[in-house]
């Protein structure tokens, strides 16, 4: 999917520098300053960050800090034939919170109230040809990470326990389904206090798109047209009210962007 979106991108008209911005200011004369990993600066009149959890890393925003919490997500992906990927093409994405059936396995982590929630995907083909059904878990099983913390999970496999519990959860789903292996992956949500996507100005030249909550990957096309066309204009142009999507700041009283 980011591929596909990075080539639309690029047919548009758009130059792909793949490097990692370490600080940003803004000069006297009103540039944006982009100072990079490999040593590159770019300059630029409008920035529109989509960094996600990221966005704390770095020296990106000065002395604002958003309100957001990270949380850890594991998920299993668990492969399966070509054929019987082929068989369960038309299984949609389900987002499930319920109290399961009595054959699910047992291991698997509940909710404060007793409920099961997953998500899960239909199997698809990933890099290696290999076709594989994810699932992955809520966030009431894992707790908040450290900003110290993030990028050693995000390049990580996550929790292997809790892996295998849903990979456990998932043979109880499909019980004549034959798994031909299975194994762990991770990655770091942006949980922000409204659960919704931050999609805002800092000032008319300096935009945010981020906060995905762990489920924007799906809307990624519209949010990103959105916070396109609000930095482009340096507006709101959505029909949908721009209070839903505003920045939420610790100790906001103290904080002024100078971006």
């Amino acid at each position: 999917m980011v591929a596909a979106q990075i080539m639309v991108a690029q047919k548009q008209g758009c130059v792909v520098k793949r490097d990692i911005v370490l600080d940003i200011t803004k000069s006297e004369d009103n540039w944006y300053i982009l100072h990079t990993e490999s040593g590159t600066v770019l300059k630029a009149r409008k920035v529109l960050l989509a960094t996600n959890v990221f966005t704390s890393m770095n020296n990106l925003l000065g002395n604002v800090h958003l309100e957001f919490t990270p949380m850890p997500q594991t998920v299993t992906l668990a492969e399966v034939s070509a054929h019987d990927a082929y068989k369960l093409r038309s299984i949609p994405v389900v987002l499930y919170k319920g109290l399961g059936d009595s054959t699910w396995s047992s291991t698997y982590p509940r909710n404060p109230d007793g409920s099961i929630s997953f998500y899960m995907l239909p199997p698809i083909q990933y890099p290696d040809g290999k076709y594989y059904i994810k699932l992955g878990h809520s966030d009431h099983v894992v707790k908040p990470l450290e900003k110290s913390q993030i990028r050693d999970w995000y390049c990580g496999k996550g929790d292997k326990d809790l892996e295998l519990h849903m990979f456990n959860l998932l043979k109880g789903i499909f019980p004549d389904l034959k798994f031909l292996s299975h194994h762990g992956d991770a990655c770091v949500t942006m949980v922000t206090p409204t659960y919704h996507p931050y999609i805002d100005l800092l000032s008319p030249t300096f935009g945010l798109a981020v906060g995905g909550n762990g489920w924007a990957a799906k809307s990624s096309d519209e949010i990103g047209r959105v916070a396109a066309d609000m930095i482009v204009h340096s507006k709101w142009t959505y029909d949908i009210p721009w209070e839903n999507f505003k920045v939420r700041v610790r100790n906001s009283r103290k904080t002024t962007s100078k971006l």
